[in-house]
C-alpha cells in the first residue's frame, strides 16, 4: 500500500482530528447509496414491468393475425406458412361486433368464433358446443350473468338486426381488463351462423418467441403475397410501446441526473477537506510530495467513497425492489397486472457499477486539482 492510499484511507477511517472531517464523508456516502438505490430501484420496476406487460399483452391471445378481403381459402393459406419457423399453430377465426343482453342489462363489445380459445377458466366448464358461449370475466360482471344464464346477443345481417340466445358455459380471462371487459366466444360455425359470414375472417398465428414476431411477419408477407394484411401484436400496440419507451428515456435522464448530484455532494465534501487540511496538503508538498501525489489522495478518496457507496446501494436497491414486488398491489383493470414485478438485469447493474465511480471521480476532480497547485509556502504560512 502506498503512502497515498494510506493517507485517503488515515483520512476517511481515522481517529482523532480526521474524525472532524467524518460527518461530511458520512453524508457523502450516504448520498450516493441513496442515489444509486434509487436508480436501482427505479430500473428494476420499469424493467419487470415492462416485460410482464407485454408477457401479458402477447400472451392473451395470438401473436401474428392475417386478415384480408376473402379469406374462403384458410387451409391453403395455412399449408403456406406451415413450414415457417417459430409458427407452433395456427388458427381460423371469426370475429364481429354485437350487442349482448342479458336480463338487467345491455353491452357492446365483441363476438370471436373460434374452436380453441386462449383464454383462462374461472368458473363453469371450458366447453363450446351448440349455442353455448364462453363470456369474459369483467363483460359477466358488467351483464350480470353466471354460468348456465342466459345471454342474448344482437348482430347485424344485411342491415337487419338478428338475435339469438346462448347458454353461458363458463366465464374465462385472460389478464387483460380490455378483452376480458368486451369478448365473448363460440365456436367458428355458430360465429359464421351469427354474424352472416362465409368463410373466416382471419388466421390467428402462434409462435415460439413473441419477440421474433418482425421477422417472422416479413417470411409470411413473402410467401402469401401483399393481398393480404398481416399484423403483430407488436403493430397493435405501437402506440403503448412508443409512450413506454418514451417514458424510459425520459426516466434515464432523470435517473442520470440523480447520480449527478450525489456526485455533488462528494464534490462538496472533498472540497471541505482540502480547506481544512491546507497544512497538512503544505507539509506533504514541504517533503517533497509532487503535485500529482496530492491529487491522487483524494482521489483515492472518491473511489473508497463510490466504490464502497455503489455497493451499498446496489444491494440497498435490490432489498428495496424485492419488499416493494412482495408487497405493493395495483389495479389490474389499470396496469392488467395485481403485482409490480421486478427485473434486475445484471448488465444495467454492471452498468451503474461503472458509471458511479465514474461521475464521482469526475466531480473530485476540480477540489483534487486544487488540492495539487495549493503552494506549500503559502500554505504553511497561513495555517
Amino acid at each position: 500500500m502506498g503512502f497515498r492510499t494510506k493517507i485517503a484511507t488515515s483520512h476517511l477511517f481515522g481517529k482523532g482530528k480526521a474524525r472532524i472531517l467524518g460527518l461530511t464523508t458520512l453524508i457523502s456516502f450516504i448520498a450516493v447509496t441513496i442515489s444509486v438505490a434509487t436508480v436501482v430501484v427505479a430500473i428494476s420496476v420499469m424493467d419487470g414491468f415492462d416485460k410482464e406487460l407485454k408477457r401479458k399483452i402477447a400472451g392473451s391471445g395470438f401473436h401474428l393475425w392475417i386478415t384480408g378481403p376473402e379469406l374462403s381459402n384458410a387451409e391453403g393459406l395455412s399449408e403456406k406458412i406451415k413450414g415457417i419457423d417459430s409458427i407452433t399453430s395456427i388458427h381460423p377465426f371469426v370475429e364481429g361486433q354485437a350487442i349482448f343482453k342479458s336480463e338487467n342489462k345491455s353491452y357492446g363489445g365483441i363476438v370471436q368464433g373460434i374452436d380453441l380459445p386462449d383464454v383462462e377458466l374461472v368458473y363453469g366448464k371450458m366447453r363450446l358446443q351448440d349455442k353455448e358461449v364462453l363470456v369474459g370475466r369483467e363483460l359477466a360482471a358488467i351483464l350480470g350473468i353466471f354460468p348456465q344464464d342466459k345471454l342474448i346477443i344482437i348482430t347485424a345481417q344485411d342491415k337487419r338486426p338478428r338475435m339469438d340466445e346462448f347458454v353461458v358455459s363458463g366465464i374465462v380471462t385472460t389478464g387483460i381488463y380490455p378483452q376480458d371487459a368486451t369478448t365473448v366466444y363460440l365456436s367458428v360455425s355458430e360465429a359464421e351462423k351469427l354474424l352472416g359470414i362465409k368463410g373466416i375472417s382471419g388466421l390467428g398465428i402462434k409462435t415460439a418467441d413473441i419477440y421474433k414476431v418482425r421477422k417472422i411477419k416479413n417470411e409470411i408477407r413473402s410467401r402469401i403475397g401483399l393481398e393480404y394484411c398481416v399484423k403483430s401484436w407488436i403493430d397493435l400496440n405501437k402506440n403503448l410501446f412508443e409512450a413506454l419507451k418514451t417514458e424510459r428515456l425520459a426516466t434515464g435522464i432523470i435517473l442520470i441526473m440523480v447520480l449527478a448530484l450525489a456526485s455533488v455532494t462528494l464534490f462538496s465534501c472533498l472540497t471541505t477537506s482540502v480547506i481544512r487540511r491546507k497544512r497538512e496538503i503544505g507539509i506533504l508538498r514541504a517533503l517533497g510530495a509532487s503535485s500529482a501525489s496530492v491529487a491522487s489522495i483524494f482521489l483515492i478518496e472518491a473511489g473508497i467513497i463510490s466504490i464502497f457507496s455503489c455497493v451499498a446501494g446496489i444491494l440497498l436497491g435490490s432489498f428495496i425492489s424485492w419488499i416493494i414486488s412482495s408487497t405493493l398491489t395495483l389495479p389490474g383493470s389499470v396496469y392488467y397486472i395485481t403485482r409490480l414485478p421486478i427485473e434486475i438485469d445484471p448488465i444495467k447493474i454492471l452498468v451503474i457499477s461503472a458509471l458511479t465511480p465514474i461521475l464521482c471521480l469526475l466531480s473530485a476532480l476540480v477540489p483534487s486539482l486544487w488540492a495539487a497547485k495549493l503552494d506549500p509556502t503559502t500554505a504553511l504560512r497561513y495555517e
